[in-house]
């Protein structure tokens, strides 16, 4: 890339951030995490030694330069934005990025939080003073500092990265539609896999009587011999705080690890799977970087009532996404890799007529998924408490 092109894109990167916030589409990170990197002038990965809680004031030592030209040694901070401040700590990370187009700016990660600032490299040791934070920077990366790192240094090793930049929200092109009726009713959990080594995914049901499973190919439901599904039903559901609507377990942390995601009245939150995980408690704009209100309006004062939710490869990827629908409206979370989220919102338009699903939205629906024509993708599977299911493509 040549030099003009590069202060350009630092030009953009900067006016992205100071621009007023509008309303842009959240299935795309316009400005991805790899241009920023290709066309700083240096990134420097640091430790916060000190931070003094009444000026705002912190000394961040340089570890590492990831590309371009770094400093070493000490640095001071000024925060100016106050509510970056409550969340400053000593032996917290910190990164630098450095303007290549203006030598007198930069943009921080510090907090768990992306800031501007600007730089001031004549005084006797580096100075920077952060003094904005936009809420649409977070679109690049919504995760926490230390993560950022990691995708940092897997850039620096080939100039790649896993985290995913836009997803083609074009989903369940083929609507949904009834495909049977099963001979048992209130189901407690549900769940699909290759159960009888055919190759192709079965539908295994839990009821208060046991677990009876079912084949699902060429879109029809008919009884199966296979064994049911080792550890199924799963065990009961205890993440902690208001009690859950519903919940997913799959790779959703920021190392890929398990973790579960958790809708309540008013929160969409990921939690660890156990006591066992040091996983923190992440709400949605940490998931996101956009809040659970922008994608139900219509929730009043005493949150959803009820919802649905089931893990779901949506993009054929290979990572788990995750659908969770309420009778105010449904999303889909498409992992980005990294522990973030890209939010495809609007989705009860593509499964409800005339406003209403077909299946109610309450405790005895349970949702699956699973790829039923081999395109990599996966169908949704809904089945309601009285055995009707339905298949969304």
């Amino acid at each position: 890339m040549n030099q003009p092109m590069k202060n350009v894109l630092f030009a953009v990167a900067v006016a992205f951030v100071l621009s007023p916030s509008t309303a842009h589409a959240v299935i795309e990170a316009k400005l991805p995490l790899t241009s920023i990197y290709g066309i700083s002038k240096g990134v420097v990965v640091g430790t916060v030694e000190k931070v003094n809680p009444e000026t705002g004031d912190m000394d961040v030592v340089a570890k590492e330069t990831l590309t371009g030209e770094g400093f070493n040694g000490a640095c001071r901070i000024a925060v100016q934005v106050p509510e970056i401040r409550p969340h400053l700590a000593a032996g917290q990370s910190a990164v630098i990025m450095l303007s290549k187009r203006d030598p007198k700016q930069a943009i921080l990660h510090i907090g768990d939080t992306w800031a501007l600032a600007t730089y001031d490299a004549t005084k006797r040791i580096p100075f920077f003073i952060a003094t904005g934070v936009k809420p649409d920077f977070p679109h690049t990366f919504p995760g926490s500092t230390d993560t950022l790192i990691a995708i940092l240094r897997d850039l620096k090793k080939d100039g790649k990265t896993s985290l995913l930049d836009k997803v083609d929200p074009a989903i369940f092109a083929g609507g949904i539609k009834e495909i049977g009726k099963l001979p048992v009713a209130n189901p407690t959990a549900i769940t699909t896999g290759d159960f009888d080594g055919d190759g192709k995914p079965d539908l295994a049901v839990a009821t208060a009587a046991g677990v009876s499973v079912y084949s699902l190919e060429g879109g029809a439901i008919a009884p199966s011999k296979a064994s049911s599904p080792k550890d199924f039903p799963p065990g009961a559901a205890t993440p902690g705080g208001e009690p859950a609507l519903a919940t997913a377990v799959a790779a959703f942390g920021p190392a890929g690890e398990r973790a579960r995601i958790v809708a309540r009245s008013k929160s969409i939150t990921r939690e660890p799977v156990d006591d066992k995980s040091k996983l923190p408690i992440d709400d949605f704009k940490r998931l996101t970087g956009d809040p659970a209100k922008v994608f139900f309006p219509t929730v009043g004062a005493d949150g959803v009532k009820a919802a649905v939710m089931t893990d779901i490869d949506i993009n054929g990827d290979g990572r788990r996404d995750v659908l969770i629908a309420a009778d105010e409206g449904a999303i889909v979370l498409v992992n980005r890799g990294y522990g973030a989220f890209f939010v495809i919102a609007k989705v009860k338009e593509l499964l409800a007529k005339d406003g209403k699903y077909p299946f109610p939205i309450e405790a005895g629906t349970k949702l699956a998924a699973a790829d039923l024509d081999g395109d990599k993708k996966d169908e949704l599977i809904v089945v309601a408490a009285d055995g009707r299911v339905w298949v969304a493509k």
